[in-house]
């Protein structure tokens, strides 16, 4: 470790810093400078915590670049390659990478589009766009636009509350039928709404619902928007059932 008198620049060889939220970062050597800018060479950054099992197993997920510069008065992470200036995520498939460090919540911003195919709608690409409106509520926006049936509307709100939390998705399309179920007809609107959310009356009791409202039977299976669902299960499993419930 080499400090200048004022602890403003300097660096260290062999690094790993771990963070009061419980990240954690490693490098071969870190480079301070201008009293803002930190860069790590060969950084690894991961959020997980270690496995309880066996603390020496490599945590679900982490991201490596081959740069990892953080820039505090920003308050971003940018993931870079010495060269090409290209992040490697942990599959090792070369893309340009940056988040917000951990003392940010949340950054406006397009997120990792998607792409797919699919018989009915052809080719497929999705680029969402995530607001980060207030601390306690958000929404994410993700148009896909598709070769065959035009632009499918996306758009989802979040909101937590003080005892729970709700959120609703809403989805739009104009499509033509004949391609879709070989059906006659002509352009057609089709959509829907899901919501769901949950709130506590007390430390043992719970309520809350889930509602689906579709304009017809086959428009989740048609778009396959059950694989569109997030990481916490709140919508539909089956791209063909629309249960609403309340308890």
């Amino acid at each position: 470790m080499d400090l200048s008198d004022d602890y403003r620049d300097g660096f260290v060889d062999s690094l790993r810093v771990d963070t009061a939220d419980s990240t954690r970062m490693a490098a071969t050597r870190a480079d301070r400078s201008s009293g803002n800018y930190t860069v790590f060479e060969n950084g690894v950054y991961t959020a997980c915590a270690p496995c309880r099992d066996d603390p020496k197993k490599p945590p679900l997920w982490q991201v490596k670049g081959a740069r990892i510069i953080h820039d505090q008065t920003d308050k971003m992470l940018y993931f870079r390659e010495r060269a090409a200036r290209v992040l490697r995520r942990a599959d090792g498939v070369p893309a340009y990478f940056s988040t917000p460090d951990p003392t940010r919540q949340a950054q406006d911003g397009f997120l990792m589009p998607g792409f797919s195919s699919v018989s009915t709608y052809g080719y497929g690409v999705e680029t969402p766009f995530y607001w980060a409106i207030a601390p306690d509520y958000d929404a994410t926006f993700t148009p896909r636009f598709t070769s065959k049936q035009g632009v499918l509307m996306q758009a989802e709100f979040r909101q937590r509350l003080l005892n729970g939390s709700y959120q609703i998705r809403a989805m739009a399309s104009t499509s033509w039928i004949p391609r879709l179920r070989g059906q006659s007809g002509d352009r057609q609107f089709r959509g829907g709404v899901e919501t769901k959310g949950e709130f506590a009356l007390n430390d043992k009791w719970v309520w809350g619902w889930e509602g689906v409202a579709l304009t017809d039977y086959m428009f989740l299976s048609d778009y396959r928007l059950a694989q569109y669902k997030d990481p916490l299960q709140s919508f539909l499993t089956l791209p063909t059932e629309a249960v609403s419930s309340f308890t």
